[in-house]
């Protein structure tokens, strides 16, 4: 989970700084028809990108939060602790 949410959100910023660079080496009139049409493809490819990384961070973030719960959870009823987390706190 944590390497697509990786994935997708080095693939959005990469498309986001390109749309730029795109459209200013893309400045001649024979190839603004065709510019348009690309930079209009990348931003939806953008936006699908933040939407998949903004659900992947809301899935790691409810992950999180559960296994803190369950930390806590035991932590108060006297379940032993391993002495890796121990050493954390």
């Amino acid at each position: 989970m944590l390497v697509g949410f990786k994935f997708e959100l080095n693939m959005f910023v990469a498309v986001v700084f390109s749309i730029p660079g795109f459209a200013a080496v893309t400045t001649s009139w024979p190839l603004r028809t065709s510019a348009v049409c690309l930079i209009t493809a990348l931003t939806v490819i953008a936006v699908f990108l933040f939407v998949a990384a903004r659900g992947s961070a809301d899935v790691l973030a409810d992950v999180r939060r559960r296994l803190v719960n369950v930390a806590d959870k035991n932590r108060h009823e006297g379940v032993p602790v391993p002495p890796t987390a121990e050493a954390s706190d």
